[in-house]
C-alpha cells in the first residue's frame, strides 16, 4: 500500500487559519492600550527608596507604570492566544503523524514516537509552539513586574495620604 503525500493538509491548513483569526480577533475586537513612550527602555525601574521621591514625582512613576501595566496585559493576553493557536497547530500536526504511523507499529508508544518526529513541519510546529510560550512567559514576568511597581507606589501614596490626615487634625487641635 502507497503512502499518501501530505504536502497540503488541509486540516492543518483550517487550524493554522483559524490560530491567525484568533490572533486578528485579538487584536482588532480588543481596544489594547498603546505602548508608552519610553524610547525604547521599557517599564522603569523603582528606586531602592520609593519614600524619598517627592510627591510629583511619586504620581509620575505610579502613572508610568499604570500605563505599563495596561500595555502589557494587552500583549500577554495576545500571547496566550496565539500561544493557544500554536499549540493547536502542532496538535493536529502530530495527530496526523500519529495516524499516518499507526500502521507501522502495533504498539501506541512507538507510533506517537514517530509521530512527533516524523516530519520536519512537526518539528517546526513545536519551535513555534515553544516560541510563543517562551514569550508568553517573557511578558507574564515583565506585567507582574510592572504590576508590582505601581502596587509598591500606590501604597507609598496610601501612606503619605494617610499621614497628611493625622498632620492636618492634629493642626486643627493644637492652637
Amino acid at each position: 500500500m502507497a503512502k499518501p503525500t501530505w504536502t497540503k493538509n488541509p486540516k492543518v491548513e483550517r487550524a493554522r487559519q483559524e490560530a491567525r483569526e484568533r490572533d486578528e480577533l485579538a487584536r482588532r475586537d480588543l481596544e489594547l492600550a498603546p505602548r508608552p513612550n519610553d524610547e525604547g527602555m521599557g517599564p522603569p525601574g523603582l528606586p531602592e527608596d520609593v519614600s524619598a521621591l517627592s510627591d510629583d514625582a511619586l504620581v509620575r512613576m505610579m502613572t508610568v507604570l499604570s500605563g505599563w501595566a495596561d500595555y502589557l496585559e494587552a500583549e500577554l493576553a495576545a500571547a496566550e492566544v496565539h500561544e493557544r493557536g500554536c499549540n493547536d497547530i502542532l496538535e493536529v500536526i502530530e495527530a496526523e503523524g500519529l495516524i499516518r504511523n499507526w500502521g507501522e507499529s502495533g504498539s501506541v508508544n512507538v507510533a506517537k514516537a514517530r509521530a512527533k518526529v516524523s516530519s520536519s513541519e512537526v518539528v517546526e510546529a513545536r519551535d513555534q509552539a515553544q516560541v510563543a510560550y517562551a514569550r508568553r512567559k517573557y511578558l507574564t514576568t515583565i506585567f507582574n513586574r510592572a504590576e508590582r511597581g505601581a502596587a509598591l507606589l500606590s501604597r507609598e501614596l496610601t501612606r503619605r495620604l494617610g499621614r497628611e490626615q493625622v498632620t492636618r487634625r492634629a493642626d486643627r487641635y493644637s492652637t
